[in-house]
């Protein structure tokens, strides 16, 4: 039997051989339960040979398995922990791939966080208890990667100007969380029809104020094209394609609603109407501007009261009842990628990448880092000020121009912990 304190990361009197022994361990099963899992898609991809696929999955699974981090945290926290980290640099790479969607990993995360488990003795937790949580996690960070790619191509059709998408997508990006989590934290008793609509308007609000105070050409940002951005949100593949960028845990029960949902084009009107009266109130065109560095996003049009429903959905389907509901299958998600055109190498370049660079990071524009980055937050010398975010990869250039900045882990492994250059893995940017 193992002894835990014997076979602890940490431990003074750890045993270096059998650590190694168990990361080799790893190493081998993972090879093959890719190899397994690969065999069902191999034929879909067109450039790498099979055991070059599995070979790239393993290296990226691997190398969030040698995480020290990992051995100190609970089954599930190293559950999670294991999965995001992995599927950072994994779907950077690979999400452009007809298979990426098709492809189950769950068992192969899974079986890492048994093995890294048993390092501390016996797991108080039984295998299916970590399968479970492990498949939920993976699937999370499959969704997140089709959100961020889907909110990407929409803003790509509703504003062609290049230097302008990049702001809007981020802006979008960062309102959409937002909007999220002040849906779901309003207790009022809606009906789920009323809280499709409460997120929808926040997220239009709040991303559209975001992304006109940040674009530089006062006509970009119309109602036209705003309304087809959300109108490609909504049924990013048509109204024949199931998917949606409205969470899923708010249509799960009515379904989601069609592009054509008169409630986009209500909404986008009152949101401009808005701008124009406040414009008016301050007796400059650029109001809105200066406006906005006095107050926070507010709502638009948002009283106590919940909003009044849409009296009728698109193709006239009654307020009662419910958007036709259908289950969204993997082979689903990433058909209309299908019909992509691959890129010139026949797969997904994280350096030629539009949403390369990371939505949340201060940098914006001059981002020098990948979206899949963990965020690390500037540690002000006055306490009482909250300083910018980073990601990782900007804020490692910072530090190595100059050694005394500060900064603590927003996200991740390390969350809540001090940076520090020697306790951090180099960062994969392949």
């Amino acid at each position: 039997m193992r002894n835990g304190d014997q076979y602890c990361w940490g431990h003074k009197g750890r045993d270096r051989q059998s650590l190694e022994a168990v990361l080799e361990s790893i190493h081998t099963n993972l090879f093959n339960i890719v190899g397994e899992a690969v065999t069902p898609v191999a034929t879909i991809e067109k450039t790498w040979s099979q055991q070059e696929m599995v070979k790239r999955i393993v290296r990226y699974i691997y190398k969030a398995a040698q995480s020290p981090e990992l051995l100190t945290l609970g089954w599930e926290e190293l559950g999670k922990r294991l999965v995001d980290q992995a599927m950072g640099s994994y779907g950077a790479a690979c999400q452009d791939k007809q298979w990426f969607y098709e492809i189950d990993l769950a068992q192969a995360f899974a079986s890492v966080s048994w093995e890294l488990l048993c390092l501390n003795g016996r797991p108080r937790v039984r295998f299916g208890q970590i399968k479970e949580l492990v498949q939920q996690e993976y699937e999370g960070c499959l969704e997140k990667i089709l959100l961020i790619k889907t909110m990407w191509h929409a803003t790509s059709l509703a504003f062609p100007e290049k230097k302008v998408q990049s702001k809007i997508y981020h802006a979008l990006h960062k309102g959409y969380q937002g909007a999220l989590e002040e849906t779901m934290a309003d207790a009022r008793p809606v009906e789920e029809l009323q809280r499709v609509e409460i997120f929808v308007r926040k997220w239009i609000d709040n991303s559209m104020r975001r992304a006109w105070s940040s674009v530089e050409a006062e006509g970009t940002l119309t109602d036209k094209n705003v309304l087809r951005l959300f109108q490609a949100l909504v049924a990013p593949f048509g109204n024949d394609h199931p998917y949606s960028c409205i969470p899923h845990c708010l249509t799960e029960n009515i379904g989601r609603p069609s592009q054509d949902w008169i409630f986009i084009k209500q909404v986008v009107k009152q949101i401009f109407d808005t701008w124009k009266v406040e414009a008016m109130s301050c007796g400059t065109g650029n109001s809105f501007r200066k406006r906005k560095r006095v107050s926070n996003v507010a709502p638009v049009a948002d009283s106590e009261a919940p909003p009044e429903p849409v009296k009728f959905f698109a193709h006239n389907a009654p307020v009662k009842g419910s958007f036709s509901e259908v289950p969204i299958s993997k082979s689903a998600k990433a058909e209309p990628f299908l019909k992509m055109e691959p890129s010139p190498a026949g797969s997904f370049d994280p350096e030629d990448s539009p949403e390369r660079q990371h939505p949340d990071c201060t940098s914006a524009d001059d981002c020098v880092g990948h979206w899949h980055h963990n965020l690390v937050r500037h540690d002000m010398i006055d306490v009482t000020q909250q300083g910018d975010v980073y990601c990782e990869g900007c804020w490692r250039s910072f530090f190595h121009e100059n050694r005394k900045l500060q900064g603590t882990w927003e996200d991740g492994p390390l969350q809540g912990q001090k940076f520090d250059i020697q306790l951090t893995m180099p960062i994969d940017t392949a």
